[in-house]
Protein backbone atom coordinates (compact mmCIF):
# COMPACT_ATOMS: atom_id res chain seq x y z
CA UNK A 1 0.00 0.00 0.00
CA UNK A 2 2.57 2.66 1.20
CA UNK A 3 4.33 1.71 -2.80
CA UNK A 4 1.41 2.39 -4.23
CA UNK A 5 0.75 5.75 -2.28
CA UNK A 6 4.38 6.90 -3.06
CA UNK A 7 3.79 6.72 -6.79
CA UNK A 8 1.05 9.06 -6.52
CA UNK A 9 3.67 11.37 -5.15
CA UNK A 10 6.11 10.37 -7.55
CA UNK A 11 3.82 11.93 -10.53
CA UNK A 12 3.53 15.29 -9.42
CA UNK A 13 6.19 17.79 -8.18
CA UNK A 14 7.92 15.54 -5.53
CA UNK A 15 11.59 14.12 -5.95
CA UNK A 16 11.54 11.07 -3.41
CA UNK A 17 14.90 10.17 -1.74
CA UNK A 18 14.64 6.86 1.00
CA UNK A 19 16.55 7.04 3.54
CA UNK A 20 16.95 3.72 6.43
CA UNK A 21 16.43 5.70 9.40
CA UNK A 22 14.22 9.10 10.15
CA UNK A 23 16.70 10.27 12.20
CA UNK A 24 18.92 10.64 8.79
CA UNK A 25 16.44 11.90 7.14
CA UNK A 26 15.63 14.91 9.47
CA UNK A 27 19.16 15.77 9.38
CA UNK A 28 19.24 16.32 6.06
CA UNK A 29 16.08 18.69 6.33
CA UNK A 30 17.97 20.26 9.09
CA UNK A 31 20.92 20.76 6.50
CA UNK A 32 18.42 21.97 3.76
CA UNK A 33 19.45 19.21 1.61
CA UNK A 34 15.70 18.03 1.48
CA UNK A 35 12.22 19.65 2.20
CA UNK A 36 10.97 17.27 4.61
CA UNK A 37 10.55 13.86 5.69
CA UNK A 38 7.82 11.39 5.00
CA UNK A 39 7.56 7.97 7.67
CA UNK A 40 5.15 5.04 7.12
CA UNK A 41 5.37 2.46 9.47
CA UNK A 42 5.61 -1.34 8.61
CA UNK A 43 2.39 -2.31 9.70
CA UNK A 44 0.57 0.70 7.38
CA UNK A 45 -0.97 -1.84 4.28
CA UNK A 46 -2.61 -4.10 7.00
CA UNK A 47 -3.37 -1.36 9.40
CA UNK A 48 -5.02 0.58 6.12
CA UNK A 49 -7.39 -2.55 4.91
CA UNK A 50 -8.34 -3.19 8.47
CA UNK A 51 -9.20 0.08 9.11
CA UNK A 52 -11.75 -0.03 6.44
CA UNK A 53 -13.06 -2.70 7.24
CA UNK A 54 -13.39 -1.51 10.28
CA UNK A 55 -15.36 1.43 9.08
CA UNK A 56 -17.59 -0.56 7.07
CA UNK A 57 -18.93 -2.62 9.87
CA UNK A 58 -19.24 0.56 11.98
CA UNK A 59 -16.84 -0.57 14.69
CA UNK A 60 -15.75 2.76 16.23
CA UNK A 61 -13.00 1.25 18.86
CA UNK A 62 -11.14 -0.75 15.95
CA UNK A 63 -11.06 1.73 13.33
CA UNK A 64 -9.78 4.39 15.86
CA UNK A 65 -6.61 1.63 16.98
CA UNK A 66 -6.03 1.10 13.31
CA UNK A 67 -6.01 4.47 12.65
CA UNK A 68 -3.17 4.92 14.52
CA UNK A 69 -0.97 2.33 13.00
CA UNK A 70 -2.32 3.41 9.44
CA UNK A 71 -1.06 6.78 10.46
CA UNK A 72 1.67 8.36 8.09
CA UNK A 73 3.89 10.93 9.82
CA UNK A 74 5.37 13.84 8.07
CA UNK A 75 7.95 16.43 8.96
CA UNK A 76 8.04 20.02 6.87
CA UNK A 77 10.69 22.95 6.92
CA UNK A 78 7.79 25.18 7.88
CA UNK A 79 10.26 28.30 7.36
CA UNK A 80 9.40 28.49 3.63
CA UNK A 81 5.54 28.82 3.65
CA UNK A 82 5.06 28.82 0.36
CA UNK A 83 6.79 25.84 -0.58
CA UNK A 84 5.27 23.99 2.83
CA UNK A 85 2.03 25.06 1.75
CA UNK A 86 2.13 23.17 -1.65
CA UNK A 87 3.79 19.92 -0.05
CA UNK A 88 1.12 19.59 2.44
CA UNK A 89 -1.72 20.47 -0.17
CA UNK A 90 -0.32 17.91 -2.69
CA UNK A 91 0.58 14.92 -0.41
CA UNK A 92 -3.25 15.07 1.38
CA UNK A 93 -4.26 15.69 -2.85
CA UNK A 94 -1.99 12.83 -3.49
CA UNK A 95 -3.30 10.33 -0.46
CA UNK A 96 -7.37 11.10 -1.30
CA UNK A 97 -6.48 10.04 -4.89
CA UNK A 98 -4.76 6.92 -3.73
CA UNK A 99 -7.84 5.85 -1.13
CA UNK A 100 -10.31 6.84 -4.06
CA UNK A 101 -8.47 4.25 -6.29
CA UNK A 102 -8.07 1.84 -3.99
CA UNK A 103 -11.64 1.74 -2.63
CA UNK A 104 -13.01 1.46 -5.97
CA UNK A 105 -10.91 -1.36 -6.46
CA UNK A 106 -12.11 -3.21 -3.46
CA UNK A 107 -15.58 -2.14 -4.66
CA UNK A 108 -16.17 -0.50 -1.51
CA UNK A 109 -17.46 2.97 -1.55
CA UNK A 110 -14.94 5.49 -1.41
CA UNK A 111 -17.03 8.65 -0.35
CA UNK A 112 -16.77 6.77 3.22
CA UNK A 113 -13.37 7.39 3.78
CA UNK A 114 -13.00 10.90 1.90
CA UNK A 115 -13.60 14.16 4.59
CA UNK A 116 -17.05 14.66 4.33
CA UNK A 117 -16.85 17.86 2.36
CA UNK A 118 -16.02 18.80 -1.14
CA UNK A 119 -13.95 21.89 -2.47
CA UNK A 120 -15.12 23.14 -6.38
CA UNK A 121 -13.81 26.55 -7.59
CA UNK A 122 -16.24 29.11 -8.35
CA UNK A 123 -12.98 31.44 -10.15
CA UNK A 124 -9.90 30.01 -10.90
CA UNK A 125 -8.46 27.10 -10.55
CA UNK A 126 -9.02 23.60 -7.88
CA UNK A 127 -5.56 24.14 -7.09
CA UNK A 128 -4.39 27.50 -6.97
CA UNK A 129 -1.01 29.34 -7.99
CA UNK A 130 0.49 31.94 -6.34
CA UNK A 131 2.18 33.24 -9.57
CA UNK A 132 -1.82 33.81 -10.71
CA UNK A 133 -2.30 35.94 -7.85
CA UNK A 134 0.72 37.81 -7.74
CA UNK A 135 1.10 38.19 -11.44
CA UNK A 136 -1.34 41.32 -12.07
CA UNK A 137 0.14 43.14 -9.40
CA UNK A 138 3.71 42.66 -10.01
CA UNK A 139 2.75 43.75 -13.80
CA UNK A 140 1.30 46.49 -13.16
CA UNK A 141 3.65 47.68 -10.44
CA UNK A 142 6.68 46.73 -12.99
CA UNK A 143 5.01 49.17 -16.05
CA UNK A 144 4.06 52.11 -13.27
CA UNK A 145 7.89 52.02 -11.79
CA UNK A 146 9.52 51.74 -15.29
CA UNK A 147 7.58 54.50 -16.48
CA UNK A 148 8.32 56.51 -13.52
CA UNK A 149 11.71 56.09 -14.37
CA UNK A 150 11.39 57.55 -17.67
CA UNK A 151 10.28 60.42 -16.60
CA UNK A 152 11.35 61.29 -13.03
CA UNK A 153 14.79 63.24 -13.97
CA UNK A 154 13.66 64.94 -17.28
CA UNK A 155 12.62 67.91 -15.87
CA UNK A 156 15.37 67.95 -13.63
CA UNK A 157 17.89 67.45 -16.84
CA UNK A 158 16.18 70.07 -18.76
CA UNK A 159 16.24 72.45 -15.86
CA UNK A 160 19.98 71.98 -15.06
CA UNK A 161 21.08 72.63 -18.60
CA UNK A 162 19.50 75.60 -19.05
CA UNK A 163 16.57 74.35 -21.48
CA UNK A 164 13.23 75.09 -19.39
CA UNK A 165 14.35 79.14 -19.16
CA UNK A 166 15.18 78.67 -23.10
CA UNK A 167 11.51 77.56 -23.45
CA UNK A 168 9.96 79.98 -21.16
CA UNK A 169 11.66 82.62 -22.79
CA UNK A 170 10.36 81.60 -26.17
CA UNK A 171 6.82 81.83 -24.10
CA UNK A 172 6.05 78.43 -23.78
CA UNK A 173 3.84 77.84 -21.31
CA UNK A 174 4.32 75.30 -18.05
CA UNK A 175 1.55 73.17 -19.20
CA UNK A 176 2.81 72.75 -22.74
CA UNK A 177 5.78 71.32 -21.58
CA UNK A 178 4.44 68.87 -19.72
CA UNK A 179 2.36 68.06 -22.40
CA UNK A 180 5.29 67.43 -24.85
CA UNK A 181 7.17 65.00 -22.14
CA UNK A 182 3.17 63.28 -21.96
CA UNK A 183 3.05 62.93 -26.03
CA UNK A 184 6.83 61.53 -26.34
CA UNK A 185 7.57 59.32 -23.12
CA UNK A 186 4.20 57.75 -23.94
CA UNK A 187 5.25 56.09 -26.86
CA UNK A 188 8.23 54.70 -24.96
CA UNK A 189 5.61 53.33 -22.24
CA UNK A 190 3.58 51.79 -24.76
CA UNK A 191 6.19 49.24 -26.08
CA UNK A 192 7.67 48.92 -22.79
CA UNK A 193 4.00 47.68 -21.60
CA UNK A 194 3.17 45.54 -24.67
CA UNK A 195 6.90 43.50 -24.01
CA UNK A 196 5.39 43.54 -20.34
CA UNK A 197 2.25 41.47 -21.42
CA UNK A 198 3.55 39.21 -23.98
CA UNK A 199 6.14 37.95 -21.43
CA UNK A 200 3.39 37.73 -18.72
CA UNK A 201 1.06 35.98 -20.70
CA UNK A 202 2.89 33.84 -23.40
CA UNK A 203 6.45 33.48 -21.93
CA UNK A 204 5.31 32.80 -18.10
CA UNK A 205 1.64 31.56 -18.98
CA UNK A 206 -0.16 33.05 -16.90
CA UNK A 207 -4.07 33.14 -16.88
CA UNK A 208 -6.26 35.24 -18.24
CA UNK A 209 -9.43 34.67 -19.07
CA UNK A 210 -11.39 37.59 -19.51
CA UNK A 211 -11.34 40.74 -22.01
CA UNK A 212 -7.70 41.34 -23.30
CA UNK A 213 -8.58 45.14 -23.69
CA UNK A 214 -9.87 45.93 -20.30
CA UNK A 215 -6.15 44.29 -19.54
CA UNK A 216 -4.35 46.36 -21.73
CA UNK A 217 -6.07 49.58 -21.13
CA UNK A 218 -5.83 49.55 -17.61
CA UNK A 219 -2.04 48.71 -18.14
CA UNK A 220 -1.55 51.45 -20.67
CA UNK A 221 -2.99 53.85 -17.72
CA UNK A 222 -1.05 52.73 -14.87
CA UNK A 223 1.85 53.37 -17.01
CA UNK A 224 0.31 56.76 -17.73
CA UNK A 225 -0.17 57.46 -14.02
CA UNK A 226 3.73 56.48 -13.29
CA UNK A 227 4.65 58.49 -15.81
CA UNK A 228 2.62 61.36 -14.04
CA UNK A 229 3.81 60.67 -10.54
CA UNK A 230 7.55 61.31 -11.98
CA UNK A 231 6.84 64.14 -13.26
CA UNK A 232 6.05 65.03 -9.87
CA UNK A 233 9.71 63.89 -8.46
CA UNK A 234 10.94 65.73 -11.50
CA UNK A 235 8.89 69.10 -10.79
CA UNK A 236 10.14 68.66 -7.13
CA UNK A 237 13.23 67.59 -6.82
CA UNK A 238 15.99 70.01 -7.57
CA UNK A 239 19.08 67.22 -8.03
CA UNK A 240 18.89 63.75 -10.01
CA UNK A 241 20.04 62.00 -7.02
CA UNK A 242 17.37 63.14 -4.79
CA UNK A 243 14.71 61.82 -7.44
CA UNK A 244 16.22 58.91 -7.96
CA UNK A 245 15.95 58.40 -4.03
CA UNK A 246 12.17 58.98 -3.69
CA UNK A 247 11.36 57.10 -6.54
CA UNK A 248 12.96 54.29 -4.90
CA UNK A 249 11.44 54.82 -1.83
CA UNK A 250 7.94 54.72 -3.14
CA UNK A 251 8.58 51.58 -4.70
CA UNK A 252 8.68 49.35 -1.92
CA UNK A 253 5.65 50.80 0.40
CA UNK A 254 3.88 50.32 -3.05
CA UNK A 255 4.45 46.36 -3.36
CA UNK A 256 3.84 46.19 0.22
CA UNK A 257 0.66 47.92 0.88
CA UNK A 258 -0.96 47.42 -2.68
CA UNK A 259 -2.52 44.52 -1.98
CA UNK A 260 -0.10 43.17 -5.00
CA UNK A 261 1.80 39.99 -2.63
CA UNK A 262 -0.39 41.40 0.99
CA UNK A 263 -4.22 40.87 0.30
CA UNK A 264 -6.09 43.61 1.61
CA UNK A 265 -8.73 41.15 3.34
CA UNK A 266 -5.84 40.22 5.64
CA UNK A 267 -4.24 43.49 6.84
CA UNK A 268 -5.45 45.42 10.12
CA UNK A 269 -8.90 48.08 9.20
CA UNK A 270 -6.61 51.19 9.61
CA UNK A 271 -4.04 49.82 7.29
CA UNK A 272 -6.55 49.04 4.67
CA UNK A 273 -7.80 52.73 4.39
CA UNK A 274 -4.02 53.63 4.08
CA UNK A 275 -3.90 51.04 0.95
CA UNK A 276 -6.79 52.19 -0.77
CA UNK A 277 -4.94 56.14 -1.21
CA UNK A 278 -1.94 53.91 -3.44
CA UNK A 279 -2.64 54.51 -6.87
CA UNK A 280 -1.82 50.68 -7.87
CA UNK A 281 -4.24 49.38 -4.98
CA UNK A 282 -7.69 49.95 -6.78
CA UNK A 283 -6.12 48.96 -10.48
CA UNK A 284 -4.82 45.68 -9.15
CA UNK A 285 -7.75 44.33 -7.60
CA UNK A 286 -9.41 45.25 -10.87
CA UNK A 287 -6.68 43.85 -12.99
CA UNK A 288 -7.01 41.02 -10.88
CA UNK A 289 -10.71 40.25 -11.40
CA UNK A 290 -10.85 40.63 -15.19
CA UNK A 291 -7.74 38.02 -15.43
CA UNK A 292 -8.69 35.81 -12.84
CA UNK A 293 -12.89 35.86 -12.45
CA UNK A 294 -13.61 37.39 -16.56
CA UNK A 295 -15.69 40.25 -14.82
CA UNK A 296 -16.18 43.14 -17.26
CA UNK A 297 -16.08 46.96 -16.88
CA UNK A 298 -19.66 46.93 -15.46
CA UNK A 299 -18.45 45.41 -12.52
CA UNK A 300 -17.70 47.84 -9.31
CA UNK A 301 -14.49 46.54 -8.55
CA UNK A 302 -13.44 46.61 -12.02
CA UNK A 303 -14.49 49.85 -13.38
CA UNK A 304 -12.91 51.36 -9.92
CA UNK A 305 -9.81 50.75 -10.99
CA UNK A 306 -10.29 52.75 -13.94
CA UNK A 307 -11.84 55.43 -12.02
CA UNK A 308 -9.18 55.84 -9.13
CA UNK A 309 -5.98 55.64 -11.66
CA UNK A 310 -7.35 59.11 -13.50
CA UNK A 311 -8.07 60.36 -10.43
CA UNK A 312 -4.86 59.86 -9.58
CA UNK A 313 -2.97 61.17 -13.09
CA UNK A 314 -5.13 64.63 -12.93
CA UNK A 315 -3.78 64.85 -9.53
CA UNK A 316 -0.31 64.13 -10.05
CA UNK A 317 -1.01 66.55 -13.48
CA UNK A 318 -1.85 69.46 -11.18
CA UNK A 319 0.47 69.29 -8.73
CA UNK A 320 3.32 68.85 -11.23
CA UNK A 321 1.71 72.25 -13.11
CA UNK A 322 1.39 73.74 -9.64
CA UNK A 323 5.34 72.86 -8.67
CA UNK A 324 6.84 73.78 -12.32
CA UNK A 325 4.84 77.33 -12.44
CA UNK A 326 6.53 77.78 -8.34
CA UNK A 327 9.67 76.67 -9.48
CA UNK A 328 9.80 79.69 -12.30
CA UNK A 329 8.02 82.62 -10.71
Amino acid sequence: MSCGYLKYLEVDTFHLRYYPDTTSCKQDAREGFVWGCMFIKSSFSQALLLRAVALVRDDISGSARFARESEIQVWLDMSYHQIAHTLKRDISAAFDNFTKDLMEECKIESRLFMPPMTFEAVYGSSRPSFTDFAAPGVLLTIVFFLAVGLTATALIIERLDGLLNRAYVAGVTPSEILLSHVLTQFIIMVGQTILALIFMIAVFEVDCIGSMALVISITLLQGLCGMCFGFVISAVCSQERNAIQLALGSFYPAILLSGVMWPLEAMPVSLRYVSLLFPITQATRSLRSVMLRGWGITWPRVYWGYVSTCIWIIIFLIISLLAVKFRRS
